[in-house]
């Protein structure tokens, strides 16, 4: 794909915070949209205790929030909101959520 003379061409991933400021602009015009699947998102812990105890926190971005919201209608459980995926799962590394 090439941008014609004095014009500009930007690639950006769906997952993109606010990726609504590319696709709702004046300025920017989507010309061609590029499909490749992800992989499955799984419930990821740091070791076999995670699901042990009263309270747990899961940590998720907020796109796959529907795939987990049935966990959040147990009472032992708290979804903490997280920036990205990989923000999720350092907020496990950092003790702060037992799961991502």
């Amino acid at each position: 794909m090439r941008a014609a003379p004095g014009e500009s061409a930007l690639i950006v991933a769906n997952a993109y915070a606010n990726i609504n400021r590319f696709y709702i602009s004046d300025v920017l015009h989507p010309i061609r949209a590029l499909f490749k699947d992800t992989p499955a998102y799984v419930v990821a812990a740091r070791d076999d205790t995670a699901l042990d105890g009263r309270e747990i926190t899961i940590a998720s971005h907020a796109a796959p929030l529907h795939l987990i919201a049935h966990l959040a209608a147990r009472p032992n459980m708290t979804i903490r909101d997280a920036s990205s995926t990989h923000r999720a799962a350092e907020l496990v590394v950092e003790d702060k959520a037992r799961l991502a």
